[in-house]
């Protein structure tokens, strides 16, 4: 439960990969940049981004969201599985954002506390930022899309073995 980049004051009807595109790829002075992920970590978002290096995206075409696997529907096959799983991680950031309005939440504060004593814990360890910031070329789609299907595999192999 711990924001890395709000881009708020958007209108609502505009175009997911143009939000995204501006986040993350603007060359503003004035925006912050979006950090990339540490290596076996992703950004989770929905099938309407870009699939890039570090950014999960779903699978179109399957089914998706929690309650369409309610009852005797569990997952058909590896897609299906990774994308219960992805509606699960969405499922907490959208409360995320939920809680933003809130006047107290004792899970996100708990979270806000263990977050500060692990930011307290690696600042006293690092000697500076050396974040990397997102650049990509559109050609990298295709080892993104070899990611998930191997995150897929393995869901699908837990799930079949248990």
């Amino acid at each position: 439960m711990l924001f890395t980049l709000v881009c708020a004051g958007w209108e609502g009807t505009a175009h997911d990969t143009r939000v995204f595109i501006n986040a993350v790829l603007s060359n503003r002075t004035d925006q912050i940049s979006l950090p990339m992920p540490s290596v076996g970590k992703y950004y989770v978002v929905d099938a309407g981004y870009p699939n890039i290096p570090g950014f999960l995206a779903s699978f179109r075409g399957q089914r998706y969201h929690a309650r369409d696997f309610i009852g005797r529907h569990q997952p058909r096959g590896k897609e299906e599985l990774f994308n219960m799983r992805h509606s699960s991680v969405r499922n907490v950031i959208e409360r995320s954002i939920g809680v933003l309005e809130a006047e107290k939440d004792e899970l996100f504060e708990e979270g806000e506390r263990e977050r500060e004593q692990e930011f307290d814990d690696t600042e006293a360890t690092s000697s500076g930022s050396n974040e990397e910031h997102i650049t990509f070329d559109m050609s990298q789609t295709a080892e993104m899309a070899h990611v998930r299907e191997e995150i897929a595999t393995s869901l699908w192999i837990n799930y079949r073995q248990n």
